[in-house]
């Protein structure tokens, strides 16, 4: 590489009034002649301006009266030329092989690269660097469990990340292993989805920790599920019961989770006018409005009249599938009717 370079400078320079050799060119005032050893520097002849190179015998390059340049064969041992060798070494061999995406592709051959594997768990599973690298999904079609982080003495490089998609019946937590999830040391939890509402979370490394997003079904204007009932019907029961229609909503958190719940609806007792129609909010089948069981009052006077509305916040409500009902009855055997009855869950911090 060397010698290549050398000519192209002196090829270009050649037509100068003054020829200045670079350094390594030995500058004589007679040309060399005879036998020399392969490897030796150059010769200038400052009088007659000749190049002298040696291939094993000198040979004239260029100058001397412009005469063309006569070149003999190369030889010598291309190990020897240690800049050369180190450059040649560090290219690929022609059969090279690689791995991206758990696809092997060879240098010179067509290959086609998943951009995401995807790696389906149903039980307890130690995320590995591979998954990362590799930019996995791991799908989660049933079952409770834990996945755990690869942990931080082997962290993913900046960068790289996995994605869980939970669209089972169970709950997955995911779980940290020496480093801060979102600057914290909380797992994080993905409730139980289905098919078509599943629950996700995107997990990146930035080389030292990690930061991630939970994703679940998409809420609109910070609506979560809603019911509404345009039927008259009517209890005498001095117990909550079911209408004829229940007044339920099914829904998932993604995580853990507060929420607001709202009724509004038309009542009337139809035996003595007076107030005597009563509501009560039960969520997972346990009533939270009588004693405050795990739920916070926002309003009371729920609908003791024509028509009313109340709201209720539930708090801290865990990662996974809840049920709101709002079941009714009476205090004095009379009889009550319900009507336009709308039942709303809304997302609240």
């Amino acid at each position: 590489m060397k010698r290549t370079l050398l000519l192209l400078i002196l090829s270009a320079t050649a037509v100068l009034a003054q020829f200045v050799p670079p350094p390594g060119v030995i500058q004589v005032t007679a040309d060399p002649s005879g036998a020399c050893n392969v490897g030796t520097s150059m010769r200038y002849n400052n009088v007659n301006g000749a190049l002298w190179g040696c291939n094993g015998t000198w040979t004239q390059i260029s100058g001397g009266g412009g005469g063309s340049a006569a070149w003999g064969s190369i030889t010598g041992t291309l190990s020897s030329q240690t800049d050369l060798q180190t450059a040649l070494n560090a290219k690929a061999s022609s059969t090279a092989a690689t791995t991206v995406n758990g696809q092997t592709c060879t240098l010179g051959s067509s290959c086609t690269i998943p951009l995401s594997a995807v790696n389906p768990q149903t039980a307890t599973y130690q995320v590995l660097a591979a998954d990362f690298s590799n930019y996995k999904t791991i799908t989660v079609a049933s079952g409770t469990f834990t996945i755990t982080l690869v942990a931080s003495g082997s962290q993913p490089a900046a960068g790289q990340y996995i994605r869980i998609v939970n669209y089972g019946s169970g709950v997955v937590t995911i779980a940290r292993s020496g480093q801060n999830i979102n600057g914290g040391t909380s797992s994080l939890t993905l409730g139980a989805g289905s098919a078509t509402a599943p629950n996700s979370g995107t997990v990146i490394s930035d080389g030292t920790n990690y930061f991630a997003a939970v994703e679940g079904t998409t809420n609109v204007n910070g609506v979560i599920a809603s019911s509404f009932v345009t039927t008259s019907q009517s209890t005498t029961s001095t117990t909550f019961v079911d209408l004829g229609t229940p007044d339920t909503v099914t829904f998932t958190c993604s995580a853990t989770c507060n929420f607001a719940v709202q009724y509004v609806t038309s009542n009337s007792d139809t035996t003595s006018n007076v107030v005597s129609c009563y509501n009560g909010v039960f969520i997972d089948s346990v009533q939270v409005d009588s004693g405050n069981q795990g739920a916070t009052i926002l309003a009371a006077g729920f609908a003791y009249g024509t028509q009313g509305t109340a709201a209720w916040k539930a708090t801290s409500q865990a990662a996974g599938s809840h049920t709101v009902t709002i079941k009714h009855r009476v205090n004095n055997g009379n009889t009550c009717n319900w009507s336009e009855r709308l039942l709303t869950i809304l997302s609240v911090p």
